[in-house]
């Protein structure tokens, strides 16, 4: 007799159905991590430009320089530190010394662009992810002209994204010099 019996059968759809749902459950777990590695990338392109600026404008008249500050668990935005209006210069050409506090003032010290200007600097995280707790409040401020970094943490310091369970993380550091890393 030629043919399957009906109980061949049904272990054959078994295994298919058994194997379809693993691969939409990995599917979902794929899914998570373009989103946290696209949320990663944002990070690290905001971290690049604060770098990129203080490069750019570091004899810029009002701005010492250049940072990111996280905002809240999933906010976060590019600021200038600006000069404070008793000194005439970011440092002291006797001492060298710097004259400004490198950090994010409340909403002070956020860029403007000129009318029309596209360049957007405040960034919020896919709603399923948010910063590690311990990184809210966060400054991590890019000194010019030879870059040097300073923040409101010991350097290096390591920025966390996460969803909200904790089981899937992706850290981004930045040491003293300035160097972004990601795993």
């Amino acid at each position: 007799m030629k043919g399957q019996t009906l109980v061949e059968m049904m272990v054959a759809i078994g295994v298919v159905i058994a194997l379809s749902g693993a691969l939409l459950a990995y599917n979902h777990t794929t899914d998570q991590r373009v989103v946290i590695f696209k949320d990663q990338s944002i990070l690290v392109g905001a971290l690049n430009r604060a770098k990129a600026l203080s490069q750019q404008k570091f004899d810029a008249q009002n701005v010492c320089a250049f940072g990111v500050h996280i905002l809240s668990n999933n906010t976060f935005l590019i600021f200038g530190d600006q000069k404070p209006a008793n000194i005439s210069a970011c440092v002291d050409n006797v001492t060298g010394a710097y004259e400004s506090n490198f950090r994010y003032d409340n909403g002070e010290e956020t860029l403007t662009y000129p009318s029309g200007a596209t360049e957007k600097n405040i960034f919020t995280l896919d709603p399923t992810f948010h910063f590690a707790p311990s990184d809210v409040g966060l400054d991590v401020v890019f000194i010019p002209p030879d870059v040097f970094v300073t923040s409101t943490m010991p350097l290096p310091v390591s920025i966390t994204i996460e969803n909200q369970d904790g089981s899937m993380t992706a850290k981004t550091g930045v040491s003293f010099g300035g160097q972004i890393i990601t795993n």
